[in-house]
């Protein structure tokens, strides 16, 4: 776990995680462009109420990469996971 305040310093020590749990901040989503690793995006259950919107990457395009997944995708697609 790190925290950091300067964006630019968070953004690239998220992207070298070995392992990276992205939040719904749009800085979550750019490490996890960059990220090589295993990325983990909250499960829909734990959004935040409220609207979404066109824009909103909340449970959208998890298909962009083959190393991203939901956190409940680690009980439910371990062999993904792992190969990952």
């Amino acid at each position: 776990l790190a925290v950091n305040n300067n964006p630019r310093e968070a953004l690239l020590c998220m992207a070298r995680a070995d392992v990276l749990v992205t939040s719904f901040s749009s800085l979550g989503w750019v490490a996890a462009l960059l990220h090589e690793g295993v990325v983990f995006h909250p499960d829909v259950d734990h959004e935040k109420a409220g609207e979404k919107t066109h824009w909103d990457l909340r449970d959208q395009y998890l298909d962009w990469a083959e190393n991203w997944f939901r956190i409940a995708d680690v009980r439910r697609r371990p062999a993904d996971v792992q190969a990952a």
